[in-house]
């Protein structure tokens, strides 16, 4: 028997699932993540959303990358 297939996970899937579930932080923060990401992510999005999100680990990297993309490289050591 064949293996079950997996949804397939992109930009359009990862919008429409932080869409659905507006009170959801990890919905939110993965949608975020994934608009630095994907092709065709929207970049102001994720940098008006990351602030406002639980901070983990893959937060934290985001915003500092965020932060030396604009040559703020104080502030990304301390993301």
């Amino acid at each position: 028997p064949a293996a079950p297939r997996r949804p397939t996970v992109d930009l359009a899937f990862m919008r429409a699932r932080a869409a659905r579930r507006p009170d959801d932080a990890q919905a939110r923060r993965d949608r975020a993540l994934a608009e630095l990401v994907a092709p065709g992510g929207d970049l102001a999005f994720a940098e008006r959303e990351l602030p406002g999100l639980p901070p983990d680990a893959r937060v934290w990297f985001a915003r500092g990358l965020l932060a030396s993309q604009r040559g703020d490289f104080d502030g990304a050591l301390a993301a």
